[in-house]
């Protein structure tokens, strides 16, 4: 049989098992490579910026830079270049098979691609009107009406008499796993808000999202697991959010990768793997905090 210049006979896929297996050996471990070197990158340039504070610009850029290498258009890419070069590199007809392989895995990259585009639309979004879409795990929130982004907004304020002293709301009737949350912030002086994520609210078990404006050693933007038992950070950058202005956070959860966003880009990322799906909750702790425009794609 002749395709496209190439002699194929009914036994070319059992004569060749051998490279057909050394290209999915091959894509397997370029899959685990990119996961680990974007979390090994991330490591080691943050320790650098923790070193050395006036980084902290720099590292933000270089990590944005970083991460577009690491987007499903990027691996896409990758294989169709990889695919276009390895048939010249071995005798026929195993080019043909290769390269079949190859664009079969292209295309499957390519529904990854094409499915991430389609979180563009919101399952979920909340200008705060009013409250009806939160449950209230404890302290007094508002919705405020002559405040926000534009307003109204939802405030979430520190009730002395309350036993957290910290204002904590439930997003009702969805169980999130993965995808996007965004939201604009307004945090007063000394305070932060933490986004709550994959979460048993109410147990005390979930993860957490933080922009943080205190000043202080351990003091900085990052994410937390709480087991129940106290907050554990699982990875905090070297910068704090600046109080008294709007800001936009954005959270991006995929498997066990986590990354954190503001208006300028990527801030920090951070790998956890012990909760698969759960709430999604905000609160506020030290002082007041404003937040607006609030949604969540899948």
């Amino acid at each position: 049989m002749d395709i496209f210049g190439f002699q194929l006979d009914k036994n070319i896929i059992a004569n060749n098992w051998v490279p057909i297996a050394l290209w999915a050996v091959t894509i397997t471990v370029l899959k685990i490579l990119w996961k680990w070197i974007k979390i090994l990158w991330s490591k080691l340039i943050l320790k650098l910026a923790k070193k050395l504070p006036k980084l902290d610009q720099l590292v933000k850029k270089i990590l944005w830079f970083l991460s577009i290498f690491f987007t499903p258009q990027a691996k896409l890419i990758y294989l169709i270049l990889a695919g276009l070069i390895f048939p010249f590199l071995i005798r026929q007809p195993y080019g043909f098979v290769l390269s079949v392989f190859v664009a079969l895995v292209g295309w499957s990259l390519y529904s990854e691609v094409t499915r991430s585009k389609s979180i563009k639309n919101p399952i979920f979004s909340d200008s705060f009107e009013n409250l009806d879409s939160w449950e209230t795990i404890s302290g007094k929130p508002k919705a405020e009406k002559g405040f926000g982004q534009p307003a109204p907004s939802i405030l979430l304020p520190i009730v002395e008499n309350d036993a957290g002293k910290h204002t904590v709301v439930e997003l009702k009737e969805l169980i999130f796993t993965n995808g996007i949350i965004e939201l604009d912030v307004y945090l007063e002086q000394g305070s932060l808000i933490d986004l709550i994520f994959r979460g048993d609210i109410k147990a005390g078990k979930y993860y957490m999202a933080r922009f943080d404006s205190r000043a202080g050693s351990g003091n900085h933007d990052g994410f937390f697991r709480n087991d129940g038992n106290g907050f554990n950070s699982i990875g905090q950058s070297s910068r704090n959010i600046s109080p008294d202005s709007w800001h936009k956070m954005r959270v991006v959860i995929s498997g066990d990768n986590f990354q954190l966003y503001d208006e300028n880009g990527f801030i920090f990322s951070a790998t956890d793997d012990r909760y698969k799906k759960g709430a999604v909750g905000i609160f506020n702790e030290v002082a007041n905090v404003y937040v607006d425009n609030f949604s969540v794609k899948t």
